[in-house]
C-alpha cells in the first residue's frame, strides 16, 4: 500500500515540472491532509486471498464482497483499490490476462 505514495507523489511533480501541452506549468504539489486521499491501492495481490465472497486484505483483514462479475478463466487479479463513498467502501478488482 506505501508503494502508491511515492507514486503520487511523483506524478505530481512530474506534471508540475513538465506543464500541460501549451507548457503552461500550474501551482506546485501541496501536502494532503489525511482525509483528502478516498482512494488506496494494493498493486501486489496474489489471487489466495479472493475467494467466494471474502477477500483478504492486509492490516486490514477478511472483507465481505458482493461480486457483480465473475473473474474469467484465464485471467488473476494484479491490483485492489477501495474507495470511500459516501454510501460505503467499494473494491476494485483489476485483472491481467495469465496464460
Amino acid at each position: 500500500m506505501l508503494q502508491e505514495v511515492p507514486k503520487r507523489v511523483e506524478i505530481a511533480f512530474d506534471k508540475w515540472f513538465a506543464g500541460d501541452s501549451n507548457g503552461k506549468k500550474s501551482g506546485r504539489p501541496r501536502f494532503k491532509a489525511i482525509g483528502q486521499y478516498k482512494t488506496f491501492t494494493y498493486p501486489q495481490f496474489k489471487q489466495h486471498h479472493f475467494s467466494g465472497n471474502k477477500i483478504t486484505l492486509s492490516k486490514i483483514g477478511d472483507v465481505k464482497v458482493i461480486v457483480h462479475r465473475q473473474i474469467p478463466e484465464g485471467f488473476e487479479i494484479k491490483t485492489v483499490s477501495i474507495t470511500q463513498k459516501s454510501n460505503g467502501y467499494y473494491v476494485t478488482l483489476s485483472p491481467i490476462r495469465f496464460t
